[in-house]
């Protein structure tokens, strides 16, 4: 299927006056600040640390998961999650965030 067509969701299914309308821009964005912020807090805590490894539940790429269907059956779906991959990979081996 094709996950944006979920964006209607919030009125068709749950009841909602009206959607959020937010662009797929807009919805990157939002995430990359709840992201950026929920790793800090389980930085801060001990439970994630940077990087990959064994039983790292909590890795940039882990993050950026639910990310990669943003574009399913679109066009340019595939090399979304092909910059996405290279970005999180990146992102991992120089420990400089989700950004």
């Amino acid at each position: 299927g094709r996950p944006w067509l979920m964006r209607s969701a919030d009125v068709a299914v749950f009841g909602a006056k009206h959607n959020p309308n937010l662009s797929r821009r807009e919805i990157v964005a939002r995430y990359v600040d709840y992201a950026e912020k929920r790793q800090e807090e389980l930085l801060l805590q001990g439970i994630a640390k940077k990087g990959r490894g064994k039983g790292q539940d909590h890795s940039i790429r882990n993050f950026l998961k639910p990310l990669f269907g943003l574009f399913a059956l679109e066009n340019s779906g595939r090399e979304w999650r092909r910059q996405l991959d290279r970005e999180s990979n990146m992102a991992t081996r120089t420990d400089t965030g989700i950004r």
